[in-house]
């Protein structure tokens, strides 16, 4: 693919720490439609590598267009407006708020109103239409008035995906989205996302390497801040530096 196809582009990305350098002049690239997973060690930089690139933390230096975009010194708001959506490692979410509710409130933060004062915002269908196919899509339907405290941790983290596609993201940002998952709930999260992954290219940052193998369509292996290899799944995965460096033999084996 051409250069200027790219949906997103980074070019030596650097985030410095004191004497730490998180993120070591980092090139890394999206297509539409893609998948393209960040695997490392914990301390390898994933999280720093995100939030930079969701607008959460500014780079020292380096680039970061997103379609045809300059994001550099723009924050979370604009980002997020042109089409950035990101997910948490912790689920981010209101407890005392029914599924809906949470939902719409994240369909607000990108609409072009804010709540009327004249208008219920619970009846507002510019901010429930939207959020009520978010919550559909992602296996909620038939829990739109459920309160996210009765709601279970697989839930939740379906919960906080809907909350995420509701902005109409162009780029979905997942940081590690099976976390504290049970086997059979991050079974259930790798199903939505095959059912969705053809709508949207997404960064997915995951440890649970069954789930990464069975939707990136490109891994990058992320260690002390400088990305090692990337690579189609099976290229990674036969890689003896990355197996040296994270993945081990025998959890190369398993997989």
């Amino acid at each position: 693919m051409r250069e200027a196809d790219k949906l997103l582009k980074i070019r030596g990305l650097v985030k410095r720490f004191g004497g730490l350098t998180a993120t070591d002049h980092i090139d890394f690239d999206v297509e539409p439609r893609e998948v393209h997973a960040v695997i490392g060690p914990n301390g390898a930089g994933k999280t720093t590598f995100i939030s930079q690139i969701s607008g959460e933390l500014q780079a020292d230096e380096g680039s970061i267009v997103f379609a045809g975009r300059e994001l550099g010194g723009t924050g979370v708001p604009y980002r997020a407006r042109a089409g950035l959506g990101r997910s948490y490692q912790v689920s981010q979410i209101f407890r005392d708020m029914t599924a809906l509710q949470n939902v719409m409130l994240a369909t607000q933060a990108t609409a072009k109103h804010s709540f009327s004062f004249f208008r219920p915002a619970a009846t507002d269908q510019s901010l429930a239409g939207p959020a009520r196919e978010a919550l559909e899509l992602t296996g909620l339907g038939h829990r739109l008035h459920a309160l996210t405290s009765d709601m279970a941790h697989g839930e939740h983290r379906q919960l906080e995906l809907a909350m995420t596609l509701a902005t109409r993201p162009r780029l979905l940002l997942l940081d590690e989205p099976t976390a504290g998952m049970s086997q059979a709930e991050s079974g259930d999260m790798v199903k939505l996302l095959k059912r969705i992954k053809s709508d949207y290219a997404v960064i997915l940052v995951e440890h649970d390497m069954d789930a990464v193998f069975a939707l990136a369509d490109r891994v990058s292996v992320l260690v002390y801040g400088c990305i090692i290899a990337t690579g189609t799944p099976d290229e990674i995965r036969l890689n003896p530096a990355v197996r040296e460096a994270y993945l081990g033999d025998q959890e190369a084996e398993a997989i």
